[in-house]
């Protein structure tokens, strides 16, 4: 449910952004998550016979990670993700390794790198100093606001970064006669520019960098934000990102933390297939608030099912009975578009609010009269992912039935 949750929240925020006519970018990819899959690979190889430090290992672990990224990809999809898929990045292919082993040699260059097994570490107090100076200087925002007095004190109590691993699932660190492979957060870490195409100077990373925001679970704040941050600042001499919007972990009926260990994680895939995606997605949005952990319990995908299904039976409703320039708008469906859900949803099935909607239709869009239409902010939020397509059904059938010819911004 973890990536049920992100997708949601993420997918939300950027089909919102489109709709005000913002150049957006949501760029999918996944990372290889070095220590996690090296110690599922050896599981797998030993379970069929295979040696896990055997010559079989690289096509082995080629195969699982296609196969991974596969499933992860579709259970994306599913949940309605609307990145640009085209785009998609892993960061062991070719371009993401150049930038990796760009990366390394900057920081060796700076003398940031010293080894003590044997481990490779990274000198962090020149980054997080710099990070700190961005903070004070109000440039970046965290959202809840209590995030930022924590990544303060992580900074300022910043230690040496080892950055080696005994693994053989990752980059190998690239120097002479070295077989320890490169932390995966270091790779991850250059993720906001890598992904666009840096070291180069391309199209994309003038366009799209730095990022307006990352969301992301607060337990990865160390770790990964702080760490983008961090190096953006020395290598493109910018922040990758000026908000953070941290979410909680999801948790079950009885308050648990959803883990493997414990048997009680949930297939968001299941989820979909018997409360349907939006009424899933609905469901988390209106449990969803910054920095707080969330519960998913039946009663609030059956909630959220039904309010989407009113959603969709409004939208069905409408677009099946307005003829372009039919009727005109009567001053009273303003104040009946406000009303609580309980009360504006069964009146707006009233011809007159009909006739409403397609008036307010031509000064703006359907999406927007919906979302506006009732119920709580949260709720009206969550009304963007399916009214951003309903806005495009209803664009092309008013195209289609006016006989006009209208140029319309992709999405």
């Amino acid at each position: 449910m973890g990536h049920a949750l992100f997708s949601t929240i993420q997918d939300t925020m950027i089909r919102q952004a489109r709709m005000a006519g913002r150049d957006t970018l949501w760029l999918p990819g996944f990372d290889h998550a070095g220590l996690a899959t090296q110690d599922k690979l050896d599981a797998e190889m030993l379970a069929v016979g295979l040696d896990p430090e055997g010559p079989e290992f690289d096509a082995y672990a080629e195969v699982y990670r296609h196969r991974l990224g596969g499933e992860i990809e579709e259970q994306l999809r599913r949940t309605g993700a609307s990145c640009d898929w085209s785009r998609r990045r892993f960061t062991l292919d070719d371009r993401y390794t150049r930038a990796v082993e760009t990366a390394f040699a900057i920081v060796r260059e700076q003398g940031m790198l010293y080894r003590e097994g044997s481990d490779w570490y990274l000198r962090m107090e020149g980054p997080a100093r710099r990070l700190l100076d961005e903070i004070d200087s109000g440039n970046l925002t965290i959202k809840p606001a209590g995030g930022e007095s924590i990544l303060r004190e992580f900074l300022t109590k910043i230690e040496p970064w080892c950055i080696s691993r005994q693994i053989r699932w990752g980059h190998r660190i690239p120097l002479d006669a070295e077989t320890d492979r490169l932390d995966t957060w270091f790779s991850s870490a250059l993720w906001p520019f890598a992904t666009l195409g840096w070291p180069d100077d391309t199209p994309d990373l003038r366009r799209f960098y730095p990022a307006t925001l990352i969301e992301t679970g607060d337990d990865i704040l160390f770790p990964w934000c702080a760490r983008m941050l961090m190096m953006g600042l020395l290598l493109t001499g910018r922040l990758a990102f000026d908000t953070i919007l941290l979410h909680g972990v999801i948790r079950d009926e009885q308050g648990r933390k959803m883990s493997k260990s414990l048997g009680n994680g949930i297939d968001p895939i299941g989820i979909i297939d018997r409360y349907g995606c939006d009424g899933m997605r609905m469901a988390l949005l209106d449990s969803f608030a910054p920095g707080r952990d969330l519960r998913i319990q039946d009663d609030r995908l059956r909630s959220g099912r039904g309010f989407m299904t009113k959603l969709w039976n409004i939208a069905r409703f409408a677009t099946a009975n307005m003829e372009v320039g039919q009727g005109t708008a009567h001053p009273d469906d303003e104040e009946l578009l406000r009303r609580p859900v309980s009360r504006g949803m069964r009146s707006l099935m009233a011809s007159k609010a009909s006739n409403s909607i397609w008036q307010r239709q031509r000064r703006g869009d359907f999406s927007s009269t919906i979302c506006r239409a009732g119920g709580s902010r949260r709720q009206r939020t969550a009304c963007v992912p399916v009214t951003h397509r309903l806005d495009r059904a209803w664009r092309q059938r008013s195209t289609r039935r006016s006989g006009c010819h209208i140029r319309l911004r992709p999405s």
